[in-house]
């Protein structure tokens, strides 16, 4: 099982609704939840094929997996060094800025079931 650190990239075929994707890992941490003692998380952006961005696909700028549905996922190492974008940055604080909400967790999914729930979420939420 390979080490997932910063700034690697690792890539998933398409999984039930979501599409092609690539993950770029922005941290990797212990879980900050009490409670969850032991589980790390695997901060991730997700970017998905680009002719699925054409059909309405986002980028997603963090997606917190539990390391242990990370590494179940399927995915496939690319490479190392891929630069941190700064929207990461925002949506990795927005979240970690919201651990005394009890609605903050990270996904015990795999990665690509993760994005397919978080956009569906965020898709709800900007119909309402």
């Amino acid at each position: 099982m390979e080490k997932v650190e910063t700034g690697q990239i690792w890539k998933a075929n398409a999984a039930g609704d979501a599409p092609p994707i690539l993950c770029v890992v922005g941290k990797v941490e212990d879980f900050p939840i009490e409670g969850e003692a032991g589980q790390r998380v695997v901060s991730l952006s997700v970017i998905p094929h680009p002719k699925a961005r054409e059909s309405g696909w986002p980028i997603a700028d963090h997606v917190p997996v539990l390391e242990t549905a990370f590494h179940d996922s399927g995915l496939t190492f690319v490479k190392d060094g891929a630069d941190i974008d700064t929207r990461f940055d925002q949506g990795y604080k927005k979240w970690h800025d919201s651990f005394g909400d009890s609605a903050t967790s990270a996904f015990d999914v795999n990665v690509s079931a993760a994005y397919a729930k978080m956009v569906s979420v965020v898709h709800a939420q900007a119909q309402s």
